[in-house]
């Protein structure tokens, strides 16, 4: 929602930049619909991690390097404004096909069966909720400069990558009715448990 007023004085095309960002979103879309299921939902949200990371750093760092400005008036030259931009694109790839989709898989795995409409319908809440805080970002660029925000979206990406891989066990080919064995401490903990097979490949 403020990547058109971001990349406005980085690029002098906002517009342009915006339509760029949304064709990365939905082309990354397509082949996330095969790999949550051919690479996992745990693997996948590690590498998205790790991705969004690179990608927040990238930007930061290049627009704190390149541009004297803030976000009225950035001062960056034209071609490092769109490289900027490439390292939000990679973000955007990188969230496409990870965190994009799992976020709304994964919560309907984990929940027991006797919870599991209520904790999906207080995850999507959540979710989207979340999603309406972001829209309130750009009141920080006032305070943190665009720079700020990409190094503390990338802390945050961070953290998320971090608590993926201390507590969100591997559900890909894990029936429903097992899932709470995954979690349980007293029979496994994470890392240990990063890949997780099936009944069937056990067979």
């Amino acid at each position: 929602s403020y990547g058109a007023l971001i990349f406005k004085d980085i690029t002098d095309a906002g517009i342009y930049s915006a339509f760029f960002l949304s064709g990365v979103n939905f082309l990354s879309t397509i082949p996330a619909m095969r790999w949550v299921d051919t690479t996992g939902r745990r693997k996948l949200l590690l590498i998205g991690a790790v991705g969004m990371v690179t990608g927040h750093l990238f930007a930061a760092i290049l627009f704190t390097a390149i541009c004297d400005g803030n976000v009225d008036n950035a001062g960056c030259p034209k071609v490092g404004g769109w490289f900027i931009c490439v390292g939000s694109a990679f973000f955007v790839f990188n969230f496409a096909i990870s965190w994009g989709p799992v976020c709304w898989i994964y919560p309907a795995e984990i929940f027991p069966l006797s919870v599991r409409a209520t904790g999906v319908t207080l995850s999507t809440a959540a979710n989207w909720a979340m999603g309406a805080v972001m829209t309130e970002v750009v009141k920080l660029f006032p305070h943190l400069n665009i720079n700020g925000v990409f190094f503390l979206f990338a802390g945050l990406c961070c953290i998320c990558g971090v608590f993926v891989y201390f507590f969100c066990p591997e559900t890909k080919g894990i029936m429903l009715e097992d899932i709470e064995a995954l979690f349980d401490k007293s029979k496994a903990k994470s890392p240990h448990f990063v890949e997780v097979k099936s009944p069937i490949e056990n067979a």
